[in-house]
């Protein structure tokens, strides 16, 4: 076959240009030290990067939602811890009530108001505008500062189709303050449709009802509690209603714990609600009597006998002190189990996001030495191939004439 000087200018451009491309992308992942810059230079190692830098974006979550959760334990504890040391002061003005002298026992009341003012204060501390101790309700106050009658309060769903007034009837008896939550099942007129109810916040559903008394949801048969609407009124699919209904008494929180995501389907309690705590919750939280013990209800009533200098009621009291600070002293240890559990989550996490980060660098990262090396004996092609493309010249027909 006859070879045309064409055909030869062609093949010395082309070993040119691919020759000078090849030195170019090695140019670029000496660079950037990265032997994929882009999908088309490894598309399976590519894959591999991206599933590795997805894992890690989910790590990096999990480790902020544990470090948030390690804080708020953490501040939870050193509160607590100064409430116990309060309340071992209250215990010992109480427990020496009796052998004072009548000038100490005149100030003991007032000394254990300030007491209570103090131990009140730290129950309502909060960190990030959140309150520590009112379970899942973190933007309401957890204690008031007089006992409080029972109440109940109604409010909607902002994205809700029903955007009328509605009410509720009936008197809240509790012991527990609670949260009930009704949901529409569809789109209709408000009275008449069907609906589930929850009576713990939304945790869990009852069966899908179309039971109405008149305009009205009963939400609770031994209160005769229940929720009305106004007739007539369309209700949208998945409409939410609910009721807050606390307890007489001094909280104002509920009894949910917080928790947080730590791993794929994995969540960790790292909130410690009032309920349990500082007030009984569902038979929880009692002394040996069997009775609940209130602690807020048990200074008032202790600062009540030293006002009336009653020492046999001021003895009375001592056990129901001591219950309140076994109650918060098991809530302290539970912070420590609470902040184990972290502490284990993020310690696997860190070594899953080492073994991530080095499977995406041994994946995408170059290796510098070899790109080094490959340079060299590409630069040595390209000069052979330049120096080759400027004799073709040389072997023209004129030259061969001359």
């Amino acid at each position: 076959m006859r070879v045309t000087d064409n055909m030869k200018y062609y093949s010395a451009i082309k070993n040119v240009n691919g020759l000078q491309k090849g030195y170019h992308d090695l140019l670029e992942k000496l660079a950037s030290q990265k032997r994929i810059n882009r999908p088309s230079d490894d598309p399976t190692g590519m894959m591999k990067v991206l599933d590795c830098r997805q894992t890690l974006a989910a790590i990096e979550q999990y480790q902020s939602n544990i470090e948030r959760g390690t804080t708020w334990i953490s501040v939870t504890e050193k509160t607590l811890t100064g409430i116990i040391d309060l309340l071992s002061n209250v215990q010992v003005i109480a427990g020496n009530y009796g052998t004072e002298t009548d000038a100490v026992r005149a100030i003991s009341g007032r000394q254990v108001q300030d007491l209570r003012e103090q131990i009140h204060s730290l129950a309502n501390s909060s960190l990030g505008g959140n309150y520590l101790f009112s379970g899942s309700m973190v933007g309401t106050e957890p204690f008031s500062d007089t006992q409080q009658s029972a109440e109940t309060e109604a409010g909607m769903g902002a994205k809700n189709v029903y955007d009328k007034t509605i009410s509720v009837s009936g008197t809240y008896t509790g012991d527990t303050n609670k949260t009930y939550v009704v949901r529409m099942m569809g789109s209709d007129e408000v009275v008449g449709s069907f609906y589930q109810l929850s009576t713990d916040g939304g945790k869990t559903w009852g069966d899908p009802s179309d039971d109405w008394v008149g305009n009205s949801i009963l939400l609770d048969s031994s209160d005769n509690l229940t929720l009305a609407f106004e007739s007539g009124q369309a209700v949208g699919k998945d409409d939410v209603f609910f009721v807050k209904a606390s307890a007489a008494g001094y909280y104002r929180g509920d009894g949910e714990s917080l928790s947080l995501p730590i791993a794929p389907g994995s969540t960790a309690s790292y909130g410690t609600p009032g309920e349990g705590l500082f007030v009984p919750k569902d038979g929880e939280g009692v002394d040996k009597d069997g009775e609940g013990v209130d602690l807020f209800q048990v200074l008032s009533d202790l600062i009540d006998a030293m006002e009336n200098d009653d020492a046999d009621g001021v003895d009375a009291l001592l056990g129901s002190l001591n219950s309140a600070r076994e109650q918060l002293e098991l809530g302290t240890s539970l912070c420590a189990t609470k902040q184990s559990r972290l502490e284990m989550a993020k310690k696997s996490l860190d070594r899953l996001d080492r073994n991530m980060t080095d499977i995406a660098a041994n994946t995408e990262n170059a290796n510098v030495t070899e790109l080094a090396m490959l340079i060299s004996m590409k630069e040595t092609a390209l000069q052979s191939t330049y120096a080759l493309a400027s004799r073709l010249g040389d072997h023209s027909i004129l030259n061969f004439l001359k």
